[in-house]
Formats: structure tokens, sequence, C-alpha cells
């Protein structure tokens, strides 16, 4: 994946940030709050849902609903293979 995306946007994709981000995850009886680490540059984010546990489904749907990724760090769009 990372060959594709610096063969697309050249050598700046390298140039990574790790920030550890928390998560308020809903699930229909409580809310959690989970910690995920993500690697992020300029033109992608890289984050493991599996790394919530049994809580992975529940961080991928509010990464959905936020809209998080292109629209809110205003990276381009990522065309999936």
């Amino acid at each position: 994946m990372k060959a594709t995306l610096r063969e697309l946007y050249g050598p700046g994709v390298e140039r990574v940030k790790v920030e550890t981000t928390p998560w308020k995850v809903a699930t229909p009886s409580r809310t959690v709050d989970v910690e995920l680490t993500t690697l992020a540059s300029n033109y992608h984010v890289e984050l493991t849902p599996a790394d919530a546990g049994n809580m992975d489904r529940c961080v991928e749907r509010e990464r959905r609903r936020e809209g998080w990724g292109r629209e809110r760090r205003h990276d381009p769009p990522i065309l999936a293979a």
C-alpha cells in the first residue's frame, strides 16, 4: 500500500506523524472510551480498529459516521484497490 501511495503522491507519504487518538464509541448499551494509535501524513491516515479489541466494529462505524479521514483532514481521496 505504501508503494502505491508513494507512486501517487511522492515522498511526502513517508513523513508520518504518530498520534494517540481518544474515541468515544457508542454501543447499543453504553459509551466506551477507546484510545487508538494512528499514523498520518498529509496524504493518508492509517488506523487499525482491531487495536480496540472487541470494539473494532464500533470504531469503524464511528469513523464512517464522523467522516473521519478525507473530509476531516482535507486529504485527497485514496482510491480503493
